[in-house]
């Protein structure tokens, strides 16, 4: 502690700063300070200008600064089209299915009786979503009927990630 005393007085000593005019010498403020005040000031606006730095690294800059950017920017938007494309896609096979069922209803005159039939409840009382299930194939054969399959990950964006995307061939669901 007593190496210390030194150091908290000089933190703790207060000062005055006087300004003058340069043509009368008048007081024209006085401003009461301290070191541990100025170190505090100092920190936080430290703080504060690396928290704006910080924020406009990772957003307004950040096509700028980040050599991956257009790329991941451009395979986020990839993947959001596919879900789309996919999500769509289920939506016209429904109303394939819709048309269909409904033209047959139109044309016989009576309702078939799988539509008459209620989904049978599960013990939770939630409807169990049904998965399509894949005949399973071996992994050469896969790869030989996928050919369309690429390498997900770029070299350059490889060297910033910190483990390899998955990859794989997708086979039958596993209960």
């Amino acid at each position: 502690m007593p190496a210390l005393a030194p150091l908290l007085r000089w933190l703790r000593c207060p000062y005055q700063l006087v300004l003058r005019r340069q043509a009368d010498f008048a007081e024209q403020r006085t401003l009461n300070f301290t070191y541990a005040q100025l170190l505090f000031i100092l920190l936080m606006s430290f703080l504060l200008l690396l928290g704006i730095s910080l924020g406009l690294i990772k957003g307004a800059l950040a096509q700028w600064l980040h050599p991956t950017y257009q790329a991941q920017q451009n395979q986020r938007r990839l993947a959001k089209m596919g879900r789309l494309v996919q999500t769509l896609e289920t939506q016209i096979d429904h109303q394939q299915k819709f048309i269909q069922h409904l033209q047959r209803v139109v044309e016989d005159g009576e309702v078939p009786e799988m539509a008459l039939e209620a989904p049978t409840p599960t013990p939770g009382g939630k409807r169990k979503a049904q998965t399509p299930v894949m005949p399973a194939m071996p992994p050469a054969q896969a790869v030989a009927a996928a050919p369309h399959v690429q390498q997900v990950a770029s070299p350059s964006l490889r060297d910033f990630l910190f483990f390899s995307p998955v990859e794989g061939v997708q086979t039958a669901a596993f209960d």
